[in-house]
């Protein structure tokens, strides 16, 4: 059975450091904000890389991904009670991890399946949980909706957090709501052959204060054999700032996507 399902908030990571292919038309301040998001999303896909290898490690399932909790953290199942509960507690002082990264405090998932269960709900919340002395709040729900229309199973992920940076250096807010469809690969061992169309919103305030909302306009597709998104277009609405567009091309596995602004289009390299 396949243990990892494809971290579709990396697509918004994506659609963030974009900016810096335009830095001739976007400032500095621009650039910074693309770092902010960077660092956001890269510490909800750690959580999912580490609640895959928790839950893994307790029930002695294969991990799909790298590993990351090494001995830092303290591991408890519970399939007692209902929802069951993962716990991952990296305990009270820093612990240095295997990707580089120093962590305290713990995650908590609830959940009530499998993620490929239909209309399993799978809930995080964390407990004074810090990387890097960044603190962590907020939470994740990620529901299976069973097959649709089509036939395809479809997950959604809700996500409302906040990092607060160390040192009073700011916070960081942000809401995701994505629904993924999952068009090609479920039946098999391997993820390599999973394909998905990913639609959905993110919106936030960013560390220097600009709000921003970024929309899929048209579905993004991602091939687990390709480290790109092939195709789709995100509209990125920000507070005083020009729209931008981003389109991914027309399917081709490649780096290669435009950037729209002032009706102006760049070529840009992911």
């Amino acid at each position: 059975m396949k243990t990892k399902i494809f971290n579709f908030m990396l697509v918004f990571a994506l659609v963030s450091i974009i900016f810096s292919g335009c830095k001739k038309d976007i400032s500095d301040n621009d650039v910074t904000s693309a770092k902010d998001d960077a660092l956001a999303q890269q510490t909800f896909d750690n959580v999912n890389q580490i609640s895959d290898e928790a839950y893994s490690t307790k029930t002695g399932l294969k991990k799909s991904g790298g590993a990351i909790i090494g001995g830092c953290a303290n591991l408890t199942l519970d399939t007692t009670v209902v929802p069951h509960v993962l716990t991952i507690d990296f305990g009270s002082t820093n612990c240095y991890c295997l990707d580089g990264k120093f962590r305290r405090g713990s995650i908590v998932i609830s959940f009530n399946g499998h993620y490929r269960d239909s209309g399993s709900v799978h809930t995080t919340v964390f407990n004074n949980y810090f990387v890097n002395d960044n603190q962590v709040t907020g939470t994740r729900v990620r529901t299976n909706n069973g097959k649709n229309t089509a036939g395809n199973y479809t997950i959604s992920y809700n996500v409302n957090a906040s990092i607060i940076l160390a040192n009073s250096a700011g916070t960081i807010s942000w809401t995701t709501n994505i629904v993924t469809e999952w068009i090609a690969g479920y039946s098999t061992m391997s993820i390599w052959d999973d394909t998905y169309l990913i639609t959905g919103t993110s919106s936030g305030t960013r560390l220097n204060g600009t709000a921003y909302t970024k929309t899929i306009i048209t579905p993004l597709k991602k091939e687990m054999m390709c480290h790109f998104l092939e195709s789709g277009t995100v509209e990125i609405v920000r507070s005083n700032k020009p729209t931008i567009t981003i389109d991914f091309g027309n399917g081709n596995c490649d780096a290669l996507a435009t950037a729209t602004m002032n009706g102006i289009t760049y070529n840009i390299t992911l």
